[in-house]
């Protein structure tokens, strides 16, 4: 879905160059559109938490494959670790993405 949305924002910046374009064939003031740099940083910023929380997800279904016999409480719960310091770090870079569900619920 996030794909969509960038390839639907690339459309979009095509329309704006050919805009402005014919803005200054016409000798017109530039329009800006400051929502389309946002847009594409938190589209970008999705797609890094997004793919973090689906590597994740592949950890803890790793996890579930283990036998009984076998599981390292330890050696999990340094994964654990080392996962929630990854997520903070990308909170720490990104400080929006605090406040988005899906980092919410990576954080539980």
């Amino acid at each position: 879905i996030i794909e969509n949305f960038a390839t639907t924002l690339d459309d979009l910046e095509v329309k704006i160059k050919d805009l402005r374009e014919k803005e200054d064939l016409f000798e017109l003031p530039s329009t800006h559109f400051p929502e389309i740099g946002e847009t594409r940083i938190e589209i970008e910023q999705l797609t890094i938490l997004w793919n973090f929380k689906r590597d994740v997800d592949k950890v803890y279904e790793g996890w579930k494959k283990i036998l009984w016999k076998d599981v390292n409480t330890n050696d999990l719960e340094d994964q654990n670790k080392r996962l929630r310091k990854k997520l903070r770090e990308k909170g720490g870079a990104y400080p929006a993405i605090k406040g988005w569900e899906v980092y919410k619920d990576v954080d539980k």
